[in-house]
């Protein structure tokens, strides 16, 4: 994780002034372990499909998709930067960046379910992750209530907005901002996301 944040904050950020033999020491020690983690959880999840206790439920399945995750989306990040390295300062490749943030939350999400098997830190982390697993009737209900404020705010938003626009008296500074467009051409997932659901995010 340490790698993976020096990597993608300091050195991919700072590319033209960073010295090119630490960037390579960087990516190819990011590079190693995010294989040599790959196959620890290869070996891991055939121990566990070996194993005579019970593993399949929802938690465990959870932690091993973020286990795989943490490997292959590190893996994806540099792959992506090695063949494309002069396109990243592009504005089209903001995705990129995205994946590099999530790749970052999962790596510290892996962190925190790996603190459970150290001796002092282990009550609290179950704790805290026995609490969430509690929670999510609740974040449920959270998420329905966010969605409905959401279309009832973007329904105000749509008549107030027709209506300054067809005022000349008002002001341009004075005019609501436009809603997120609905006729807005899908090229990609990315123009979906705004089309659909920029609203959504927004509130969120």
């Amino acid at each position: 994780m340490l790698i993976f944040t020096i990597w993608s904050c300091c050195y991919l950020t700072n590319k033209e002034s960073a010295d090119v033999q630490i960037g390579y020491t960087l990516e190819y020690v990011n590079l190693c372990l995010a294989i040599y983690f790959l196959m620890i959880e290869c070996i891991s999840l055939a121990g566990i499909c070996r194993g005579k206790t019970e593993w399949k439920n929802s938690t465990v399945i959870l932690e091993l998709l973020i286990s795989f995750a943490c490997p292959i989306m590190n893996l994806a990040c540099q792959v992506i930067d090695y063949f494309n390295e002069a396109n990243l300062d592009k504005a089209e490749w903001f995705w990129f960046w995205e994946l590099i943030a999530w790749t970052a939350f999962v790596l510290y999400l892996r962190l925190f379910i790996m603190l459970r098997s150290i001796e002092l830190l282990s009550p609290s982390i179950t704790m805290i992750l026995r609490s969430f697993s509690e929670m999510v009737p609740y974040f449920s209900i959270v998420v329905m209530g966010v969605m409905a404020f959401t279309n009832t705010f973007l329904a105000v938003r749509q008549v107030i907005y027709i209506k300054h626009a067809a005022d000349d008296s008002i002001d341009e500074s004075e005019k609501v901002e436009r809603p997120f467009e609905n006729d807005i051409e899908v090229i990609d997932f990315w123009s979906w996301k705004d089309k659909w659901m920029g609203e959504y995010i927004a509130i969120f």
